[in-house]
């Protein structure tokens, strides 16, 4: 704490001869305890941020300052609280200096959102489509149902199929699989006789 010399004095009476005392006092620094807030967050592009409130006396200016109090990405981080101001020599931090604190992976949505169904025509069904929310690397398979079917390629032959897509793990976001059952119809074929009409003799003939 800060020292400060303190001299007294007491002027002379009718009773009593003056007198003077010298003291030494100490003034402690008042003790702040800090109350941080939220320490967990889920990834989701943007800046997080943790803070901490102080409870000061009188209107003196004192405030926070921060180091690794303010990420984007995953990870696990230790903010360090600071005191500011040209007060601060009044005070100390006493407890919750610091914070550990951290963001976490964030689950991906996945979801497809075409239709692959449709009648054989000797071409393969489209390409499947999806609304993908993560940054993974994403694998598509196609897979005969009832049919021995396996393909990274969309298939051509009537049946019924199946495609899976994959999204991998990345430090972001998590794994995730959806997948969506489809067919290729057989198609009608038209028969058409262009002689409907014969001689009778000429069946022997």
């Amino acid at each position: 704490g800060n020292k400060k010399i303190v001299t007294i004095k007491v002027s002379e009476t009718a009773n009593y001869n003056e007198a003077t005392v010298t003291v030494e006092l100490t003034v402690n620094r008042y003790d702040l305890t800090l109350t941080w807030g939220e320490n967990t967050f889920v990834y989701d592009r943007t800046n997080k941020e943790v803070t901490a409130t102080i409870e000061k006396l009188y209107n003196d200016d004192v405030y926070l300052s921060y180091e690794e109090n303010n990420k984007v990405g995953v990870g696990k981080y230790v903010a360090v609280a600071k005191l500011e101001g040209s007060d601060k020599d009044n005070y100390n931090i006493a407890s919750n200096g610091s914070l550990a604190w951290e963001i976490v992976q964030s689950p991906a949505t996945l979801e497809i959102t075409n239709d692959l169904n449709k009648v054989y025509d000797r071409t393969p069904t489209v390409d499947v489509e999806y609304s993908y929310s993560g940054n993974g690397e994403i694998t598509i398979t196609y897979v005969g149902i009832g049919n021995e079917y396996n393909s990274t390629s969309t298939p051509t032959l009537a049946g019924s199929y199946k495609v899976i897509v994959s999204a991998a793990e990345t430090v972001e976001y998590g794994a995730i699989e959806v997948e969506k059952e489809f067919s290729i119809s057989k198609a009608s074929i038209e028969i058409t006789i262009d002689n409907k009409t014969s001689i009778y003799k000429e069946q022997f003939e």
